[in-house]
Formats: C-alpha cells, sequence, structure tokens
C-alpha cells in the first residue's frame, strides 16, 4: 500500500511542472486575448467619435450608414478615422464572414 502512495505521489509531482507551465500559458493567452479586444475596442470608440464630424462636413438629408462611404474623400476618411473605406465596409457589412449587415 505504501509502496503505491509513492508511486502515485511521484507521478503527482512530475506533473505538477506541466500542470503549472500549462497554467502560465493559459493566463497569457488570455491576457493577449484581453489586450487585442480592447485595442479594437479603442479603436472602434474613436472611430465612432469621428462621425459627427463627417456627418457636419459632408453629410445631408440622405446621408445612412449605407452610404457613409461614398461621402467621404477616402484619404480624408483613412486621416480621420485611421482606417481604409474597405476596412470600414467591412465592419459595417461583415464581409464574407457574416450573413448580411451587421447592423440590421
Amino acid at each position: 500500500h505504501k509502496e503505491k502512495l509513492e508511486q502515485t505521489l511521484k507521478k503527482e509531482v512530475e506533473k505538477m511542472p506541466e500542470k503549472f507551465i500549462e497554467q502560465v500559458e493559459i493566463k497569457r493567452v488570455e491576457q493577449l486575448k484581453q489586450s487585442a479586444q480592447d485595442e479594437i475596442r479603442d479603436h472602434l470608440r474613436g472611430f465612432a467619435r469621428t462621425i459627427p464630424s463627417f456627418i457636419m462636413a459632408y453629410g445631408d438629408q440622405t446621408l445612412t450608414l449605407d452610404n457613409f462611404d461614398a461621402f467621404v474623400p477616402e484619404h480624408v476618411f483613412y486621416e480621420v478615422t485611421g482606417i481604409t473605406i474597405d476596412q470600414f465596409r467591412y465592419l459595417r457589412d461583415g464581409g464574407q464572414d457574416f450573413a448580411g449587415h451587421l447592423f440590421d
């Protein structure tokens, strides 16, 4: 009985570094994921703040989210938002990864 306990204990002790490394790696990946999500959120928040400026500068009664990209010159759009019009269209429409529009 003592021998079996010693073997079990030895196996568990041998597994401990692996478990610790796995836990550290999981935590590191979760931190990277959270950091990336925070960065994306900050970027989108900053972009959302630019929309009123575009509406005042380029908008009229026909401006909608569907045609927003047609009202603003591409170089101005990028300079103000930090994203291209194609990237905006992907965010708005969802690209191939999404069915339909994100804002439907």
